[in-house]
């Protein structure tokens, strides 16, 4: 799952990449709203590599969609482990990225009434 998620997070930003020069700058808190999004963007991408980490590290090996890439070791690699035990913690800090996020999109539609939230659906 987490593998998939990865290329989801891949196409994610090639596409926010692309949409960049028609975004609006944020007008206030502009480097706390960059600093959000990198974080968003950073966990997208740490989650599926930490879990991965995770597996490896336990020996688990690596399936990619229905294809051995690493196969099954059962030998911990305990540095890969160590890597693997901050996907819980990188997990609750994107829970609270998203509900900060969601937050700040329910606050620009209803106290600021602007278009924020039209935008980000696609209805702008």
């Amino acid at each position: 799952m987490g593998k998939s998620l990865f290329v989801l997070a891949a196409i994610r930003l090639w596409w926010a990449m692309r949409q960049r020069p028609y975004r609006p700058q944020p007008e206030a808190f502009p480097v706390m709203v960059n600093m959000g999004h990198l974080l968003l963007y950073a966990c997208m991408f740490l989650m599926p590599v930490t879990g991965i980490a995770a597996l490896l590290g336990g020996g688990y090996g690596l399936t990619l969609f229905g294809v051995d890439v690493i196969t099954k070791t059962e030998v911990e690699i305990p540095w890969l482990g160590a890597i693997g035990n901050l996907h819980s913690p990188i997990a609750w800090m994107f829970v609270a990225l998203v509900l900060g996020h969601i937050a700040a999109a329910l606050f620009h539609h209803f106290v600021r009434r602007d278009q924020t939230l039209k935008r980000m659906l696609g209805q702008y």
